[in-house]
């Protein structure tokens, strides 16, 4: 319980009524109130996990509700009302959030500590991204393209986030803004992927790998600078956009130019592993010379097997390698340093 005494607090207040500060009486009355108050804790902190989960799931249930009405009724039910269905579903979400969050004054200040409640309410605005994409993804089927599904779902999930900044929008922003760079490169070029478009470089798989790149780019470095919730996992989320831009040509049509800019990427990545020792950067670095190696060697070498002992020697000659030159810097008196730059002990 978490207002429970240890035995060595107990022990303490104890030697207190032995040394005569204390009467039984009075140790007692202190033993029973900080307990009382860690009983009252704990039925706080399981209510509120209680109330949680029920936003949780009465959110889930209304967009799974939503979306089997309109699936299920696709033949029954006019287009006008099927959208109707996804839009009241959009305006049920962003109300129940705005009126959870407590309006504008309260939307800024839970910004700065979410809480369950924040939680719920960017959970909802989420949500109410995803119901307005489909609204608009209904409602506009014969154009060829969910750009103006998507597109809209990244509006609603970028005001939303900026209404609440929390963990749920963050992952809805990125979502939506993959897809609208997915969706815009297909309407610009067409959906075929491994053809060259008219003969030349821009083919919707190569427009897509470099729109990517950019939004990996632009993402990583806001993440970097601080300047998203939750900054480590922003951070994984444009290091993921960047690995998937790099390695996106790779998937189908095996673009050469794919090799170097993977390379390029997990080099960088290491490197910034290296200035700032975040192993968001040295895992998705190490992730990124492993796509490399493992898609160039499938390209060079026939044999699976070749393929797999190359790697393994090579990581075996790697992994010597490092071991003898820590093992070098440690007899030579190495300095250590820790993660913020300051000098540490001596090896």
């Amino acid at each position: 319980m978490a207002g429970a005494l240890s035995r060595g607090q107990r022990d303490a207040l104890y030697e207190l009524v032995a040394a005569g500060e204390l009467t039984e009486q009075q140790a007692r009355a202190a033993v029973e109130a900080v307990e009382a108050e860690g009983r009252a804790r704990d039925s706080a902190r399981a209510r509120n996990v209680l109330v949680e989960i029920a936003g949780y799931l009465g959110a889930a249930l209304m967009l799974v509700g939503g979306l089997v009405l309109v699936s299920g009724l696709h033949d029954t039910l006019a287009r006008p009302a099927r959208v109707g269905v996804m839009v009241g579903l959009t305006i049920v979400f962003a109300l129940i959030g705005a009126y959870l969050g407590g309006g504008g004054r309260g939307l800024r200040e839970r910004a700065r500590d979410p809480g369950v409640r924040g939680r719920i309410v960017a959970t909802l605005f989420a949500l109410a991204a995803l119901t307005a994409g489909t609204a608009v993804g209904i409602g506009t089927p014969d154009q060829g393209t969910l750009l103006p599904a998507v597109g809209t779902a990244l509006v609603v999930a970028l005001l939303g986030y900026l209404a609440l900044p929390a963990v749920p929008g963050l992952l809805a922003v990125a979502i939506a803004a993959v897809a609208v760079v997915r969706e815009f490169a297909n309407l610009w070029v067409g959906p075929e992927y491994s053809p060259y478009h008219d003969g030349t470089f821009l083919s919707a798989h190569n427009i897509t790998a470099l729109a990517l790149l950019a939004l990996g780019i632009v993402w990583t470095a806001l993440a970097l600078r601080g300047l998203f919730v939750a900054p480590r996992l922003a951070l994984a989320l444009g290091v993921i956009i960047l690995l998937l831009g790099a390695h996106w040509p790779l998937g189908g049509s095996y673009e050469l130019w794919s090799y170097p800019v993977l390379a390029l990427v997990a080099m960088a990545l290491l490197a910034g592993f290296a200035r700032r020792r975040d192993p968001v950067l040295l895992v998705g670095g190490l992730i990124g010379a492993m796509l490399l190696v493992g898609e160039g060697l499938s390209d060079l070498v026939d044999s699976d097997l070749l393929g797999a002992l190359i790697v393994v020697v090579l990581g075996a000659v790697l992994l010597f390698g490092g071991a003898v030159g820590m093992r070098r810097a440690k007899r030579g008196g190495g300095v250590e340093r820790d993660t913020s730059g300051r000098t540490g002990h001596q090896r």
